[in-house]
């Protein structure tokens, strides 16, 4: 064969290359590029992809022979929002298909979420009890230094508790909510903290090989946010518990009970790099008692004006330190 010959052979080899490279993108970044659009082919699929979270709409989802995994989220956060786009941001990660629902409480009205919203997207746990799910996400709340039964929801949730271990495979009870479904199922109590629980944490796993970890180093960083803390003797008591993950700073972080169906986790893995600095600079504002506290970042790795780290909290042990060190600016 001609070297000619080889050439030609050689172009048309790398264009067909080039039109099948046109072709495949054009097909997975059309419409709705981006987790399964869940009813949602406008609106909230368009608030995803603008934080570059993946999302598929129904048309392209239903030619896909794979039965989509249904998740229901009970958000109990005030600013439900950023609750919202921080687990579902996460959850896109999944190659798996995922039909995502927001369920809400009949008994309690939020006030931090225009009400156009919460009818749009959320529905009533009445309008739902009849729906089964592969998996459940229950947040925290803001009402962790009331006792449980004084919290005017208190009935209706721990209907939706008992409701979930019929209806829902796998259930994850977040912060508030975790401390409350160990009460409400295994009598665990809470105590109050001298100083609020917050920053960035090492913690190390107690069991290996669970696929809740899959993935993981042996220690990993959780960021807490918390007026309260469930004591690990008090888990350990509790022969239907195992605790698999704890800190030696933060306490306990994950117990887990019937044999992975419920997991039970006090820190908010879920957080973006923005939503603790939120908190903080919230609370600062206002005033409460909270330490100050400053990141150092390791493993740094900067592209541009995008900075990637993980963010280790140091606590300041100057006493006069009264300067945050949030580097808000370096993670814009």
């Amino acid at each position: 064969m001609s070297f000619f010959s080889v050439f030609i052979l050689s172009s048309l080899f790398l264009f067909s290359v080039f039109v099948f490279v046109v072709v495949v993108f054009c097909f997975f970044f059309q419409a709705e590029d981006g987790i399964r659009d869940f009813c949602l082919s406008r609106g909230l699929g368009d608030v995803y992809k603008r934080q570059n979270i993946f999302v598929i709409d129904n048309s392209r989802a239903s030619a896909q022979d794979i039965r989509p995994l249904k998740i229901v989220i009970l958000n109990l956060m005030p600013l439900k929002i950023t609750t919202e786009t921080d687990l579902v941001r996460l959850l896109s990660n999944t190659p798996l298909q995922l039909e995502i629902s927001f369920m809400k409480l009949k008994s309690h009205t939020s006030k931090n979420t225009p009400v156009e919203h919460m009818k749009a997207f959320y529905h009533d746990f009445d309008l739902m009890r009849d729906e089964k799910y592969d998996g459940m996400i229950i947040t925290g709340a803001p009402v962790e230094q009331m006792p449980y039964e004084d919290v005017n929801y208190w009935d209706e949730i721990t209907t939706i508790f008992d409701w979930a271990r019929t209806h829902v495979t796998s259930t994850l009870y977040i912060c508030w909510a975790a401390q409350a479904g160990l009460y409400h199922f295994y009598g665990v109590p809470k105590y109050p903290l001298k100083q609020k629980m917050f920053g960035i944490f090492r913690h190390h796993i107690n069991v290996q090989g669970l696929p809740i970890f899959r993935g993981f180093d042996d220690e990993f960083f959780v960021p807490h946010s918390r007026h309260t803390e469930i004591h690990r003797e008090d888990i350990l008591k509790v022969k239907e518990l195992a605790l698999i993950a704890e800190s030696d700073e933060s306490g306990v972080y994950m117990a887990m009970a019937r044999n992975g169906r419920e997991f039970f986790i006090t820190g908010h893995s879920e957080y973006s790099p923005y939503t603790l600095d939120t908190e903080y600079k919230r609370d600062l504002g206002k005033g409460l008692p909270i330490e100050t506290v400053s990141y150092t970042h390791l493993r740094a790795h900067e592209t541009g004006r995008n900075l990637v780290c993980r963010l280790l909290l140091e606590k300041k042990k100057k006493k006069n330190y009264t300067t945050p060190l949030f580097p808000s600016t370096e993670l814009h």
